[in-house]
């Protein structure tokens, strides 16, 4: 077609089909080629643009190409420093939610799905269950029709929330029988003298905000370089630093050397006189008394020391709280019986024919 007052000539090519012109025009949409101002392009309007098109996703016919296309697209927002800095924690939420939901699109596919971006990993229904640098490595059994994908960068604009690892996002069609083990590499060397490890999920929280959450995850392991977590559901994990005072924990560990210490001090002190004492039956009783609840600190004591830290296995930590509990209350109860028996000596040794408590 031929236009003589502005002078340009329309060329219609009808040899391409009409699914490439579809992911032509898309393609072209996405990159902002029609418009000027591209470059002010703000990260919200840019993500009311991927939710369009995610909306319609069922509708095209070529899934896995569009797919590749709008990974890409977010990957590139990544990049954009500048407007990240004005970025809510929402934005965030929406950019790895978009991810996700074209993850989920194609996890019905026959054929397996890869996408390798700088900062963006998808792996849908593949053999591959690490992502390209092994900074994120799934340990799991359950591997049909399920879906993966890591996210880098974000770390740098959320730095308030200390994340130490690259993000990861699992799911499956069915939920696993098994905890699933997630290996993260630290982003920065862990300094053990005063950081743990702490292995989080996003949580979403009807109306509200989401958040990091440590329902249900746990860390396994940890070192310098890497952590190990283990979840028993679905969602998108992450390492994040905490800080512990160590100073206290060291001081709570010398209090608790120094009174195993004295206790069994005390404990070989009691039986002594008590061997001593073979002809006061009153004397006797007392130092049976002191003797049970000598013991019953000292366990609680040695539970403190050795257990407090081993939160790694579910049942351990269970088995330990339960009985630092009854030694303490058993600890409580012998001294309630030493306080009616000392009312008792009272009595006797001053003759007291009735007491008031």
């Amino acid at each position: 077609f031929y236009n003589p007052f502005m002078r340009y000539v329309l060329h219609l090519d009808t040899s391409i089909p009409q699914d490439d012109f579809e992911l032509l025009m898309i393609d072209n949409d996405l990159k902002d080629k029609c418009l000027i101002n591209h470059m002010n392009k703000s990260i919200e309007k840019s993500m009311y643009k991927i939710n369009n098109y995610l909306n319609k996703f069922s509708s095209f016919t070529q899934k896995t190409n569009l797919a590749k296309k709008l990974i890409s697209f977010i990957d590139n927002l990544i990049d954009n420093e500048d407007e990240w800095r004005n970025a809510t924690w929402n934005m965030t939420i929406q950019l790895i939610q978009n991810v996700e939901s074209i993850g989920l699109q194609l996890i019905d596919l026959s054929n397996p799905f890869i996408s390798i971006n700088n900062h963006i990993e998808l792996f849908v229904n593949t053999q591959q269950f690490e992502n390209t640098d092994r900074s994120i490595i799934i340990l799991s059994d359950e591997k049909l029709n399920w879906t993966f994908f890591t996210i880098s960068k974000l770390d740098k604009y959320l730095k308030k929330y200390q994340l130490n690892s690259h993000i990861v996002n699992l799911n499956m069609k069915q939920m696993p029988k098994k905890e699933i083990q997630i290996v993260f590499r630290h982003l920065n060397l862990l300094n053990i003298s005063n950081q743990i490890s702490t292995c989080v999920y996003l949580k979403h929280i009807p109306n509200s905000d989401s958040q990091w959450s440590t329902d249900g995850c746990y860390l396994l392991s940890s070192n310098i370089t890497h952590s190990i977590c283990s979840c028993n559901h679905l969602s998108t994990f992450a390492v994040l630093i905490n800080f512990q005072e160590i100073i206290g924990k060291i001081i709570s560990k010398i209090g608790s050397v120094i009174s195993i210490i004295s206790l069994i001090l005390t404990i070989i002190t009691l039986i002594i006189r008590r061997r001593m004492d073979i002809n006061d039956d009153l004397m006797i009783v007392r130092t049976i008394l002191h003797i049970n609840m000598s013991i019953c600190l000292l366990i609680a004591q040695f539970l403190f020391l050795f257990g407090i830290d081993q939160i790694q296995n579910k049942f351990d930590c269970r088995t330990i709280i339960i009985l630092f509990h009854y030694f303490l209350l058993a600890t409580l109860s012998w001294m309630f019986v030493d306080g009616i028996e000392l009312i008792i000596a009272l009595k006797h040794d001053f003759k007291i024919d009735r007491i008031r408590i």
